[in-house]
């Protein structure tokens, strides 16, 4: 198989690009602004998998109606420490700003805080909140499930779980935070995702396949 070439894209003309796209399919700037920074700081870091290369299956979620564009996202539960946030089908990365803001809102008197999202859609990479929290001195954690289950528990054929990846992150004495961000299977679902975009192959352990009942989830 023949690897495709890679393209170079200066950041500032990637932005632009990203977040007209998100304007004219009627996403308010400030909201078109966050969902891009959240994609392009993940291939900034490395992460290509939760980078641009996801941006056309966001894309085509607004087109279809899929996703909410304009979502009012609100509290519909709160104590001192604990919050429910509703997304209003909105992009997930606007509603994760949303709820780890809420969060770093309610621990600002040292507290430990709780806070859970519904009604939301896939967020990118998750050290992007983690870091919201670090970068106030706090340490944050931020866990999402996955709306399918596309990952064979060990010695399995079938996907029946979930990959429910996590995040950590807290400050360091440098100039950088220190940050944990992994999925629970061997790899993401994301790289599999990029290789097959490259024209790459995937090492075997990646993903089951190629019986039917397996080969349709990936």
């Amino acid at each position: 198989m023949n690897e495709k070439m890679p393209v170079r894209v200066l950041e500032r003309v990637l932005n632009d690009f990203c977040v007209g796209v998100l304007i004219r399919l009627g996403v308010p700037t400030d909201d078109a602004m966050i969902v891009t920074d959240n994609l392009i700081e993940a291939d900034l870091r490395g992460v290509a998998s939760h980078g641009v290369v996801r941006f056309p299956i966001y894309v085509k979620r607004l087109v279809d109606g899929g996703t909410n564009g304009r979502p009012t996202i609100k509290t519909v539960r709160q104590t001192r420490t604990t919050a429910v946030i509703d997304g209003d089908n909105g992009l997930g990365h606007l509603v994760g700003v949303r709820a780890m803001e809420a969060a770093i809102e309610k621990a600002s008197n040292d507290d430990c805080v709780f806070v859970a999202v519904r009604n939301s859609n896939h967020f990118g990479a998750a050290a992007y909140y983690a870091e919201m929290a670090a970068r106030n001195g706090m340490i944050g954690i931020v866990f999402t499930i996955g709306a399918i289950n596309h990952m064979a528990p060990g010695g399995g054929a079938e996907a029946i779980l979930g990959n429910n990846p996590f995040a950590i992150a807290f400050s360091a004495s440098g100039d950088f935070p220190i940050v944990l961000d992994m999925a629970c299977s061997v790899a993401a679902r994301g790289k599999i995702i990029v290789a097959a975009k490259e024209g790459k192959p995937i090492p075997s352990d990646w993903a089951t396949g190629p019986e039917p009942w397996t080969q349709r989830r990936l």
